[in-house]
C-alpha cells in the first residue's frame, strides 16, 4: 500500500504537465513531427507574402513619373487640353489635317497629275463638241476623270440646228470626219466615241420602227469608261464618257449619211 501511492501521484503530475497552457515546447511538443511541419508551412507563407509586397512596391516605383518624363502636351506640341489625356499625338495629326496643314509630297504629285490630265479631258470634250455640231446633234456631253482619289467632271450641252438649217448643217460630213480623225490621235478614245455614236444611231432607228412613237423624241444615252496607261501617269487615269443625243437628230444624220453613201456608190 505504501509503494502504490507514489506511482499514482507521478502519473497524475505527468498528465497535468502535458495539457497545461504554459508548458514549454520541450515538455509538450518535443519529438512531434506534425507540429514541426506546421511551423515550416507557416514560415513559408510569411516569406511568400513578404516577396509579393516587395514586388508591388517595385512596380509602383517604376510607374511613378521621373524627372525627365514629358507630359502629353509637350510630346504632342499642344499648349492646352485636359489632364490625363493620352491621345495627344493622335489629335495633333487630326487637328493639323482639318486646319489645312501642309500637303504631303504624295498629295502634291497627285494634284499635279490631275491638273495635267484634265487638259486631256478638255481636248476630248472639244472633239466631241465638234462631232455634235458637224452632225447636227442636239444633246449633252458628260465626262469625268479619276486620278488617284480625285474625281472631276465636265458637262456640255450642244444645241443642234433649227429645222430650216438642218440640211445645211448635216451636209458638212467632212468636218465630222476631221473631228473623228482628231480624236483618233488619242487611240482608244476615238474608238470609244465612234462606238457610242453608232450604238445611239441603232437605238434611234429602233425607236423609229416602234409603232405609235412618232410623236416622241426621247433622249438616248450611251456611256463607257476609257482607261489610259501613259508612261507619265503613275497613279492611273480613267475617263468616263456619257453621250446623250435626241432621237430626231440621230435619225436626221443617219438618213443623210445613208443618202451620201448611196450617192457615192452610184457615181462609181
Amino acid at each position: 500500500m505504501l509503494l502504490a501511492a507514489p506511482v499514482v501521484v507521478g502519473v497524475a503530475g505527468a498528465a497535468y504537465a502535458y495539457i497545461r497552457p504554459g508548458a514549454k515546447k520541450s515538455e509538450t511538443e518535443a519529438g512531434d513531427p506534425g507540429a514541426e511541419a506546421l511551423e515550416e508551412r507557416t514560415e513559408d507563407a510569411k516569406g511568400t507574402e513578404a516577396d509579393a509586397n516587395a514586388a508591388m512596391a517595385d512596380g509602383k516605383a517604376e510607374d511613378a513619373p521621373t524627372a525627365n518624363a514629358k507630359s502629353w502636351r509637350e510630346s504632342a506640341g499642344r499648349e492646352n487640353g485636359p489632364d490625363g489625356y493620352v491621345f495627344g499625338d493622335l489629335t495633333r495629326g487630326v487637328v493639323v489635317r482639318l486646319r489645312g496643314g501642309p500637303k504631303t509630297t504624295e498629295e502634291q504629285a497627285a494634284e499635279a497629275e490631275a491638273d495635267q490630265q484634265y487638259s486631256h479631258v478638255q481636248v476630248l470634250v472639244r472633239d466631241a463638241v465638234r462631232i455634235f455640231r458637224a452632225r447636227g446633234y442636239t444633246g449633252t456631253i458628260n465626262m469625268s476623270q479619276n486620278v488617284a482619289y480625285f474625281t472631276e467632271s465636265c458637262s456640255v450641252r450642244v444645241d443642234g440646228p433649227k429645222l430650216a438649217d438642218a440640211l445645211a448643217c448635216v451636209s458638212d460630213v467632212l468636218s465630222a470626219e476631221e473631228a473623228s480623225n482628231t480624236m483618233g490621235e488619242h487611240g482608244r478614245a476615238g474608238k470609244v466615241f465612234a462606238t457610242l455614236l453608232a450604238r445611239l444611231e441603232r437605238r434611234a432607228c429602233a425607236w423609229q420602227a416602234l409603232a405609235g412613237g412618232e410623236d416622241l423624241d426621247p433622249m438616248l444615252t450611251s456611256s463607257a469608261h476609257i482607261g489610259f496607261a501613259l508612261p507619265v501617269i503613275k497613279l492611273g487615269w480613267g475617263v468616263s464618257v456619257s453621250l446623250t443625243v435626241t432621237t430626231s437628230s440621230l435619225l436626221r444624220y443617219a438618213a443623210h449619211a445613208a443618202a451620201s453613201a448611196e450617192k457615192a456608190t452610184s457615181s462609181e
